[in-house]
């Protein structure tokens, strides 16, 4: 124990520790569900899979919950407007509700008889093993306050390791996805606790408990709350109408095919966030021009790697997923190009809406966010049930395309003011 809390908590390289171990603790949290997939299709049926698949996206859904939004407004909050007891009981509120919340979902479906007790139970579980996804991360968000983002991700690696190990291990030796989650459960849980208390010592993390801090917390938070949940609903909007319309195996290869979709979004984050705090000050300083030339740039960027993608997908991308995911993957070709397009459109949806924040723009991306959300709600259910895998994949690129155009708009309306005002933003 001694030598793992010394590796934790060492700091004689603390900037390029949180580096390595914040990129390796993103790219598990990424991919974990991927990993368990890869190893699911070889042990158990395509069915179990596809019931795999939903419950990871309704976790992640109900994960925004719990999460709120906070943690980059809690790094942020350099003067302390909030102390830390605050952050931790507005987390107690917010987890609690992503516990309520999941258990009723659950229970709407088991009522209405669309879920078995299997599948709920399998749902319910990976809802629970978000739990300690949604906790830590307060601890972790003041550790990064406080500059030691390392230990934070170092812990985050940790925990996600053994537990993706775990449920890989014991699907393997049992062939029980259900009883594999419970046991990932546990692990995940205890490693959370044990990794906390040997790292929270560290910092002081006393503070009185203000109603009035908590309260800030939860209003200011609000928005990006809702953004983040809005935003991970219209992504996995098709995966919820298949859920209701289509068959589990089919619910498995629509993941299947879905995964790729965020590689594109991933190298085109990786480019475009380092160039963040560049714009920021170009727009602050009325240097339209640059932002301009920035942009742009950054667009085309987006297209080259999309272009790319997709070339790569139409010739070894079949093969590629078949064999990773132990199933023949031939007939989805078509679906693969289709759903590779609308990465390339929620890439760019991702970078419109860090302009629109740079633009101090907020509300605008709520707005825009809960209009295609309301959209997804209305039509997806009926486009599915009508054109099945087709209707889901062109579904996600109509989305997609909604929101660009949408976020497009908004950032336009911006430059004409800055224009109008003689570049006075």
């Amino acid at each position: 124990m001694d030598i793992i809390k010394k590796f934790l908590l060492r700091d004689d390289r603390i900037t390029k520790d949180s580096y390595i171990w914040n990129m390796i603790s993103n790219f598990l949290s990424a991919f974990q569900s991927v990993i368990i997939l890869i190893v699911l299709t070889r042990v158990l049926s395509l069915e179990e899979s596809g019931i795999f698949t939903i419950a990871t996206a309704n976790a992640i859904l109900f994960l925004y919950i719990g999460k709120y939004g906070v943690r980059n407004y809690q790094v942020s909050d350099i003067k302390n407007g909030s102390n830390f007891c605050d952050y931790l009981i507005a987390r107690y509120i917010t987890v609690t509700t992503m516990c309520i919340a999941s258990i009723l979902y659950v229970l709407r479906f088991i009522l209405d008889g669309e879920y078995t007790y299997h599948k709920a139970m399998i749902i319910m579980l990976m809802c629970i093993y978000k739990i300690p996804d949604a906790f830590e991360d307060v601890y972790y968000g003041e550790y990064q306050k406080k500059g030691r983002l390392d230990i934070a991700s170092k812990c985050m690696t940790i925990r996600l390791l053994l537990a993706i190990v775990t449920m890989a291990v014991v699907v393997i030796l049992t062939e029980n996805l259900l009883l594999s989650l419970l046991v990932s459960n546990i692990i995940s849980f205890v490693t959370m606790y044990i990794l906390l208390r040997n790292t929270s010592q560290l910092f002081d993390l006393s503070g009185k408990v203000k109603c009035s801090g908590i309260k800030r917390i939860l209003i200011q938070c609000f928005p990006l709350f809702l953004s983040g949940f809005f935003s991970q609903y219209i992504v996995n909007a098709p995966k919820y109408a298949i859920d209701l319309y289509l068959s589990d195996e089919i619910q498995a290869c629509y993941g299947f095919i879905a995964m790729p979709v965020f590689v594109i979004g991933l190298f085109s984050s990786m480019i475009f966030h380092p160039i963040i705090h560049k714009m920021a000050t170009y727009w602050s300083e009325s240097n339209v021009d640059l932002f301009l030339k920035r942009f742009f740039f950054q667009v085309w960027i987006i297209i080259g790697i999309s272009v790319l993608s997709i070339l790569g997908a139409w010739v070894i991308g079949v093969p590629i997923l078949s064999i990773m995911y132990n199933t023949d993957m031939r007939e989805y070709k078509y679906y693969l190009i289709i759903l590779l397009i609308g990465g390339c459109f929620l890439a760019m949806n991702n970078f419109f809406s860090v302009i629109l924040t740079i633009q101090r723009q907020q509300f605008r991306i709520l707005l825009g966010y809960s209009f295609v959300a309301a959209i997804a709600y209305i039509t997806t259910g009926n486009i599915v049930q009508l054109y099945g895998i087709n209707g889901a994949t062109w579904m996600y690129v109509g989305l997609m395309v909604a929101l660009t155009v949408i976020f497009l708009f908004c950032i336009l309306i911006e430059f004409t003011k800055c224009k109008n005002k003689d570049l006075d933003c």
